[in-house]
């Protein structure tokens, strides 16, 4: 019996130090195409980048992994212009020349804040972005799209320190990059 239980308690050891080796699978490509930026705000591009590299650093996305080579620049000049914004089918060309297995896009179309004085009460910030998130993946075969829409008000005493517009625009690439890349 001492025997039985000194092989079970060994095999269970192997088992134990071999199962979380196994169990690593290889990570997703993913290439991140320019935004298409129509809009006058310099900043846009800036805090784009910054919002998805934040996106993939969280723990549900941690298994994509970010591609920038020869190949995928040529892929994307030959599918894009600077004049339209690409669709679902040239992003699967995209990935198959390239070679990845994800694709993902961004266009900012309207992206300004107005500031109203009533002179009464407090004074408000209104905020109003919109665009555009289409991701293909290679893996599934199946495409997202999906219209960024965001309007809100906000009291001017709480946005004397930073700057509101930028801040939701980070916080929308960086929520539809999470949705786009976890989406069935």
């Amino acid at each position: 019996m001492k025997k039985f239980l000194k092989s079970l308690l060994l095999g269970l050891m192997a088992l134990a130090f071999t199962l979380p080796l196994s169990g690593k699978s290889e990570a997703a490509t993913l290439v991140l195409l320019p935004l298409y930026n129509n809009t006058e705000n310099a900043d846009a591009g800036p805090i784009f980048f910054t919002g998805v590299l934040q996106a993939l650093k969280t723990r549900a996305l941690e298994d994509f992994e970010l591609r920038d080579n020869d190949a995928v620049n040529a892929a994307i000049a030959k599918y894009t212009s600077e004049e339209k914004f690409p669709n679902a089918d040239d992003m699967a060309k995209i990935a198959k020349d390239a070679g990845v297995d994800v694709v993902l896009g961004f266009e900012l179309t309207e992206m300004d804040d107005d500031q109203s004085e009533n002179g009464y009460e407090e004074d408000y910030i209104f905020l109003n972005i919109k665009g555009n998130v289409v991701a293909y993946n290679g893996l599934t075969g199946k495409a997202y799209k999906h219209r960024i829409y965001c309007d809100k008000k906000l009291e001017m005493v709480f946005t004397s320190r930073w700057n509101p517009l930028n801040e939701e625009w980070g916080r929308l690439v960086r929520v539809e990059t999470q949705r786009a890349l976890t989406a069935k």
